[in-house]
């Protein structure tokens, strides 16, 4: 019986002893991905009020950008699943975390955000979903009219959203 307990204990030494010599050396830095730590809502007030206006217009801007600029390379392309992919993969999952924020927010500040009346900041910013999809399905069915009608509610919506830093 000593045997059979011997020899596992001794493999997993073993084991133990090697292992740092068998996941190699390397003179290049060890490649970490970083990943965003997930935003809190807080409370606004007249102290945080303007900051968060320009992080609100500043993160829908970036995503209107974004979006208009994709797809206009992916039209000029021709390359609809070329800009199917993007929407999923790149564009959709970076929008989704920061309207995920931004719901909390309205949520934890309703009523602060119609007495101060900044709901349609909100209102666009979680529009921006519909009319990304709207962008995909004009490509899709190559409905020119539809995608003449969502760039001219972006460039709306983007003048509404960048008028109201002077506010």
């Amino acid at each position: 019986m000593s045997v059979s307990i011997f020899r596992p204990a001794l493999m997993l030494f073993t084991t133990l002893l090697f292992l740092p010599l068998l996941s190699g050396c390397s003179d290049e830095p060890e490649v970490r991905k970083v990943v965003d730590a997930p935003l809190q809502a807080f409370h606004l007030n007249s102290e945080n009020h303007s900051e968060f206006i320009v992080l609100l217009v500043n993160d829908y801007l970036d995503s209107n950008e974004k979006l208009i600029q994709h797809y206009a390379e992916f039209r000029k392309a021709n390359d609809v699943q070329g800009f199917i992919a993007y929407r999923n993969e790149s564009w959709t999952p970076e929008y989704m975390r920061r309207k995920e924020f931004y719901q909390q927010m309205l949520h934890r500040n309703k009523a602060y955000a119609y007495r101060h009346q900044i709901n349609g900041l909100f209102d666009r910013f979680m529009g921006l979903q519909k009319l990304s999809l709207h962008l995909k399905h004009s490509l899709q069915n190559s409905d020119a009219n539809l995608a003449a009608q969502v760039m001219e509610k972006l460039t709306a919506d983007e003048k509404a959203v960048t008028a109201s830093l002077s506010n």
